[in-house]
C-alpha cells in the first residue's frame, strides 16, 4: 500500500512507522489516521515484525491534531463529533492496545495529541531537547486521551493539563515518570532500535502475555472506562464551539487562541460544563434527535448567549406543558 502521510519500513524484525508530514510537523488529520492504522493492521498480523518503532519526520514528533481538519464542517453534529473522538481515541491508544511492544522515539515536540501518542507506546525514548506538553486548554479543546494521571500521578497530572504547559523539557518528563529514557542529542532512534533490537530477540508468546497482564491490571483499575468518560468532557469543551464566528470573552485575553481558531465559530458561555454535558448527551439519546436536535441546541446555545432568564422561562414553560422535551439545565 502506498503511503502518503506516513513511511513503514521493515528493519529485520522491527517495523518503522514514521509520521511523514513535516511541514505540518507531523500533525494527525484524517488521511493520516486512516494510514497509521491500516501499517499498524498489516503489522500486527505480519509475523516477522516483532516490534514497532513510532516516529516523527522533520524537526519534530508530533505536534496533535490539526485543527484545519477540524475547521473543515461547517456546522457541528454532536453525534458526529463523538464519533470522531472516539476514534482518536483508538487511534492513540491502539499503540497501547497492540499484542506486540511498541516504541516511540520522539524528538522536537510531543505536543497535545502527539505527547499523548507518546505516551501511549509502551517504551517511550526522547531526544534531550524534546519538549512535551499538554496546551489543549489554552486552545479551548479537550483532552483526547486523558492517560496521563495514570502514568504520572494526580498531581502532576493536573499541572501539566490545567497549565496549558508545551514547554515541558525531556529530563522534566523523565523524572514525572512520562518517558522512560533521555538519550543525548540526535541518538533518540539509535537508542530506539537498539531496544527494539533486544526485546525482538525474546520469544514474542509471553512478551505478548507479559504485555496483556500488565495493561489488564489498569484496566481492573477502570483505565478505560475513564478514557471513554473523559469524551464527554472534551465533546463538551468541543462543542462551546458552534454557530457563528464571533470570539467568546473566555478567549479575548488570548490572542494566540484567537489567532489560531478564527474558523471555528463562537464560544457559547454556560454556567456548568456538567450541565451541558448532561444536556448534550440527554438530547442526542432521544429518537427524535435528527429533526429536533439541531434547531433546539442552537435556540438553547442562543438563549443561553442572549440571557439566562430568557433560557430558563423556556425551560419552566417546556418541561410544565410539553415534559420530556427539554432537559433539566
Amino acid at each position: 500500500m502506498a503511503y502518503e502521510t506516513i513511511t513503514f519500513e521493515k528493519d529485520g524484525p522491527i517495523g518503522v512507522l514514521t509520521l511523514n508530514v513535516p511541514k505540518k510537523l507531523n500533525a494527525i488529520s484524517e488521511q493520516l489516521v486512516g494510514e497509521v492504522n491500516a501499517a499498524m493492521d498489516a503489522a500486527e498480523k505480519d509475523d516477522d515484525v516483532r516490534v514497532i518503532v513510532l516516529t516523527g519526520a522533520g524537526r519534530a514528533f508530533c505536534a496533535g491534531f490539526d485543527l484545519a481538519y477540524a475547521q473543515e464542517d461547517e456546522e457541528v453534529n454532536f453525534g458526529k463529533l463523538h464519533t470522531g473522538l472516539a476514534s482518536d481515541l483508538n487511534f492513540i491508544m491502539r499503540f497501547w492496545r497492540c499484542p506486540k511492544p511498541t516504541i516511540a522515539a520522539v524528538h522536537g515536540y510531543a505536543l497535545a495529541g502527539g505527547c499523548e501518542l507518546a505516551v501511549a507506546c509502551d517504551i517511550t525514548i526522547a531526544d534531550e531537547k524534546t519538549f512535551f506538553g499538554e496546551p489543549e486548554l489554552r486552545f479551548g479543546a479537550g483532552i483526547v486521551a486523558m492517560i496521563l494521571p495514570w502514568l504520572t500521578g494526580p498531581k502532576q497530572a493536573k499541572e501539566l493539563i490545567l497549565t496549558g504547559n508545551d514547554r515541558i523539557p525531556a529530563q522534566r518528563a523523565l523524572e514525572i515518570n512520562l518517558i522512560n529514557q533521555v538519550t543525548p542529542e540526535g541518538e533518540y532512534l539509535k537508542v530506539a532500535m537498539e531496544l527494539a533490537r533486544g526485546m525482538a530477540s525474546i520469544d514474542p508468546i509471553p512478551m505478548r502475555l507479559q504485555k496483556m497482564a500488565i495493561n489488564r491490571t489498569f484496566e481492573i483499575m477502570g483505565l478505560n472506562e475513564a478514557l471513554n468518560q473523559d469524551l464527554v468532557g472534551t465533546g463538551v469543551t468541543s462543542s462551546h464551539v458552534v454557530f457563528g464566528e464571533v470570539s467568546s470573552p473566555y478567549f479575548e485575553h488570548n490572542q494566540v487562541s484567537r489567532d489560531y481558531l478564527p474558523k471555528l465559530g463562537r464560544l457559547i458561555p454556560v454556567t456548568s460544563p456538567e450541565r451541558c454535558a448532561e444536556v448534550i448527551l440527554d438530547t442526542v439519546r432521544r429518537p427524535r434527535r435528527e429533526v429536533v436536535f439541531p434547531l433546539m441546541l442552537k435556540v438553547f446555545y442562543w438563549l443561553a448567549a442572549v440571557s439566562p432568564n430568557l433560557l430558563m422561562l423556556l425551560h419552566s414553560i417546556t418541561r410544565t406543558r410539553w415534559p420530556g422535551t427539554m432537559p433539566n439545565c
